[in-house]
């Protein structure tokens, strides 16, 4: 199954400008893939090697400047790699050389220095197209699961995949706990999606610090494994209240440490099923959010939620003038609970820009002030809403 990375026109792009471009890519994302979609996008075609290979040392070594009418990318690459290309290219701009131009697939690469630094994530609904939403709910979107012969296959890959992130693949994200402490802190992120992490409780149960797991969640961030998504107060949209909301980002790696086995075991667990589809929603929104506008989320002391508020951003802070919100339900009937409406009202968001997200359906409006709509559509409005003036 060859699905086109939408990432491809992002890095094409960066790499007309840049000399180094960088693509964190954790194994099992499609990295080789990306590396072939990309050889055969770039315009004059690129030169593809494994960052590990000889030939790769020698070129960075040695400073054997290749083409610069042709590309190069190196998969498998780490942040060494990445440093001794960044000198060599500094070596050949002093030397008065055309610099060729690199793309560097892998990772974890530091990106205090280096302005193209992007990120590989997990399938997005608009690249393996909107009448798959089920499977990618149930499977995730990394590609040997969503691939997979059967959704049995599926979540068991994606059982794997928990085991070999927190044995092995997690060790450079400087996490800082012994592997059993990262799959069981995985774990909680799954029990606890859409929830602040009670970060003293994990303490307790992992048996570490506090501390430790306050500076393991942002690592865990920090490798795309889970999604921190700041609290919003009515008061000011970009002043935290309390700590933010933690889900895993991908919604197959969730269903797996649960010890989800097929959709109907999802389907009898109603509160997982809201928990994932929540998540589900969030990072697919996530996903196509413009540049210019950001995501929280916000929950009053009544209980009232709204699990996704979109706002713009003033310079460097959100704006407190919310654009839209979204309440994710994945079943047809449930409506959006109580205190949704005045949340909304409290938060600011205007009307006409409320939404209950389901998989799929008609728009409806509901008497609580919010549209129904499904996620496709959800889609399309968020990818389409206006950032305004750039720093306004």
């Amino acid at each position: 199954m060859l699905i086109h990375r939408s990432l491809v026109s992002t890095v094409t792009q960066a790499a007309r400008t840049q000399s180094l471009t960088l693509v964190d890519a954790l194994p099992g994302s499609g990295r080789s893939t990306l590396a072939r979609q990309l050889a055969a996008a770039l315009p004059g075609g690129a030169t593809v090697l494994d960052g590990r290979s000889a030939e790769a040392r020698k070129m960075v070594s040695e400073a054997i400047p290749p083409s610069p009418a042709r590309a190069v990318i190196m998969d498998d690459a780490d942040e060494a790699r990445a440093a001794g290309v960044s000198s060599a290219l500094e070596a050949w701009k002093g030397g008065g050389k055309a610099c060729p131009r690199f793309i560097l697939i892998g990772g974890p690469f530091s990106g205090d220095r280096r302005p193209a630094h992007l990120r590989l994530e997990p399938f997005t609904l608009f690249e393996v197209g909107r009448t798959n939403i089920g499977r990618l709910w149930l499977r995730g979107g990394f590609p040997e699961a969503y691939a997979a012969r059967d959704d049995e296959a599926a979540l068991a890959v994606c059982a794997r995949r928990a085991a070999d992130l927190a044995y092995t693949i997690l060790r450079g994200f400087g996490l800082g706990l012994d592997p059993d402490a990262v799959f069981r802190l995985m774990e909680l992120a799954a029990v606890s999606s859409g929830e602040a992490m009670k970060v003293n409780a994990a303490a307790r149960e992992l048996g570490v610090s506090r501390p430790a797991v306050a500076r393991a969640v942002p690592a865990l961030a920090d490798a795309g494994i889970i999604r921190l998504l700041p609290s919003l107060s009515p008061a000011e949209t970009g002043r935290s209240l309390a700590s933010p909301a933690i889900s895993l980002r991908d919604t197959g790696l969730m269903h797996a440490l649960l010890g989800i086995r097929g959709p109907a075991e999802l389907a009898l667990r109603e509160k997982a099923a809201s928990a994932s589809w929540r998540a589900c929603a969030v990072e697919q929104a996530c996903a196509v959010l413009p540049d210019g506008l950001a995501a929280g989320r916000y929950r009053s002391a009544d209980g009232a939620c709204l699990d996704l508020v979109i706002h713009r951003l003033t310079g460097a802070r959100p704006d407190p003038r919310p654009v839209a919100a979204a309440i994710a339900r994945p079943r047809s009937g449930e409506g959006p609970g109580r205190g949704a409406s005045g949340a909304a009202t409290r938060l600011g968001v205007p009307p006409g820009s409320r939404f209950l997200v389901k998989p799929s359906g008609p728009r409806v409006e509901t008497g609580a002030g919010f549209t129904i709509i499904g996620l496709p559509e959800f889609l399309e409005l968020v990818r389409n809403l206006d950032p305004g003036p750039a720093g306004a």
